[in-house]
């Protein structure tokens, strides 16, 4: 999608990437096309799993990526593929911004329909599983943050 404006993703982008990906059956399906359109996105998710201390940590982070970029594509319909490039990219320049400017990153951003969502799927976590803890937390959270910037980004190109 060649196009400079904005694309907003909203609760309902989400809902239904939410209600998809918790159909009976269509888990493999969504994985299997999530892996064929974006494999530079997946294989990020893959190498965030080593930081994380527990597999169900994991598991979240595979919920959100692939649920962050189902809302993406039932905004807009298709994405070209996120290079490599671009995702390590926007990751250092997330983290160097994260330096800068401490936790007041999220409340400028565009998507924040999607980032309220990272946040409760991460409370909701939390909630569950008392060992969940902040490192793992703040890897999740930066993660996220990183995947919806490279997707936004490659929207705009």
């Amino acid at each position: 999608m060649s196009n400079n404006t904005n694309i907003i993703v909203t609760e309902n982008h989400i809902q239904q990437a939410f209600d998809q990906i918790h159909e009976s059956g269509n888990m493999e399906k969504i994985m299997t096309a999530f892996s064929l359109e974006q494999r530079s996105l997946l294989t990020y998710l893959f190498l965030m799993q080593e930081k994380l201390e527990f597999e169900d940590d994991f598991e979240l982070l595979l919920l959100l990526g692939t649920s962050i970029w189902l809302s993406y594509k039932n905004a807009v319909g298709s994405i070209e593929p996120v290079s490599e490039a671009l995702i390590m990219n926007n990751a250092n320049a997330y983290m160097a911004k994260l330096k800068h400017e401490g936790q007041h990153i999220a409340t400028e951003h565009s998507q924040t329909e999607l980032l309220a969502f990272v946040e409760q799927m991460i409370k909701n976590h939390q909630e569950d599983k008392p060992n969940f803890d902040l490192k793992s937390q703040s890897i999740i959270m930066t993660t996220s943050h990183i995947l919806i910037d490279a997707l936004e980004e490659a929207l705009k190109k």
